[in-house]
């Protein structure tokens, strides 16, 4: 189950925690899950900076005493070959990361991580 207000019906797997000490985590992340995944990454979010109608706001949700923007990535595995793998790898720089099934579907996931505070 994920942990966000209002994403309780999303499955999530966090892989890094949130960052509370203004860092960011960089690295690289590789998996195979038993499932089609998104990697789901937070970043902080400033809402007090109000964006206009042309721009728009990215996906948010309330963290903590503030909000993060999410960013939802999905991974394409293409080519009748690769139909069934659902794995990767990434590089990455976030406050947190995780795997995510934004429709709920539950799933088993293996990953290596190699990461670093910054």
């Amino acid at each position: 189950m994920d942990t966000l207000p209002g994403h309780e019906h999303h499955q999530a797997v966090v892989v890094l925690p949130a960052r509370t000490d203004g860092k960011i985590w960089v690295g690289t992340i590789s998996w195979t899950a038993s499932k089609p995944v998104e990697v789901r990454l937070l970043y902080d979010y400033n809402s007090t900076i109000i964006p206009d109608a042309i721009h728009g706001k990215p996906l948010t949700a309330q963290f903590g005493k503030g909000q993060i923007a999410i960013s939802l990535i999905k991974p394409l595995n293409s080519g009748a070959e690769a139909a069934g793998f659902n794995s990767g790898s990434m590089v990455f720089a976030a406050k947190q990361v995780a795997f995510h099934t934004i429709d709920g579907t539950p799933f088993t996931v293996t990953y290596a991580v190699d990461a670093v505070a910054k």
